[in-house]
């Protein structure tokens, strides 16, 4: 079996990259060794100890996340060495420096990315022949739908210039006009509830910005709705929360834009639109998914295409 070593040069014990860490894991071991090394903004002195060290080794080396500035870099020190990176997003603002560090990375550094959408867009904006759709989450085609008795609502921190903030009144306003029973609202941002009734003050729950893995999944297991909105600015990637979402059958109620069209919009759980669904509508939209994503099935073919052009 081939030997990987997966690198995190952003690594974070909060958001998805643990989640990632154990689909790829899952996924790969068949076919591969997968060894997961993590470190939090590494300096560039010690990235290119790093990689000294590892370059020695028979072992196909992938970079799940790092700056691209350290991927330049290391493409040009280390140029008898081919190195596979996972490519998240494209900043607005440094678009034109992005272009021109990948333009003399492509000899020795191939690209993937969590996202269709991006990767067709790299291939045209950076003019790169093959950008790997590699997905960063196993969703089995085969899981129970999640019954629809109560309706717990789940509102994720948000941040500065890549969320929008709901009106929590708005959010009642609307579930009370659908006739749907509000039973929980779980909030990770935070709401002075002086406006609300005493009701509505009852069924709202500030919880911590920052859940842990265990109560990240518990949280999941537990809701039926999650709304989260994106600035129109933002840039297209992989949704994490959407794809945590769908694997939990829960209704994601969302915005239009580009990183939600590449989930089908309103086709598939991920919807602007709220209705009183009937558990055959959950059921319905999670198949319906599929055509936008591959199951657990797919997982490792997409990765073993990228792996092998390494």
């Amino acid at each position: 079996m081939t030997d990987l070593i997966f690198l995190e040069f952003q690594f974070s014990k909060f958001g998805a990259m643990i989640n990632d860490q154990l689909n790829i894991k899952k996924g790969l071991t068949k076919k591969f060794n997968c060894e997961f090394r993590n470190y939090s903004n590494p300096n560039i002195l010690s990235v290119i100890n790093i990689l000294q060290k590892l370059a020695k080794q028979n072992k196909k080396i992938i970079f799940l996340s790092s700056k691209l500035w350290k991927m330049f870099i290391i493409s040009i020190l280390f140029r008898k060495n081919n190195f596979g990176f996972v490519y998240h997003f494209i900043p607005h603002k440094r678009f034109l420096l992005h272009k021109i560090l990948i333009y003399f990375m492509k000899k020795n550094i191939v690209f993937a990315s969590h996202s269709k959408t991006l990767c067709q867009v790299m291939k045209k904006k950076f003019n790169i022949k093959k950008v790997y759709f590699v997905p960063s989450f196993m969703i089995s085609l085969n899981k129970k739908t999640k019954k629809l008795k109560k309706n717990y609502i789940f509102l994720p921190r948000i941040s500065n210039k890549k969320n929008v903030k709901f009106d929590i009144n708005k959010i009642f306003d609307l579930f009370e006009k659908k006739k749907i029973d509000i039973t929980k609202i779980y909030s990770q941002v935070h709401y002075d509830k002086k406006k609300l009734t005493s009701k509505q003050k009852k069924k709202l729950i500030i919880i911590k910005p920052n859940l842990n893995k265990k109560s990240y999944d518990e949280m999941l297991k537990k809701v039926h709705y999650i709304f989260y909105f994106w600035d129109r600015e933002h840039e297209i990637r992989c949704s994490g929360s959407i794809l945590s979402a769908i694997s939990n059958h829960i209704f994601f109620i969302t915005n239009n834009n580009l990183i939600n069209k590449q989930y089908g919009l309103n086709k598939t759980l991920v919807t602007n639109y709220l209705a009183k669904y009937k558990i055959a509508d959950v059921s319905d939209r999670f198949k319906n998914f599929f055509k936008y994503y591959p199951d657990s099935s797919k997982y490792g073919s997409y990765w073993s295409d990228f792996i092998k052009n390494i």
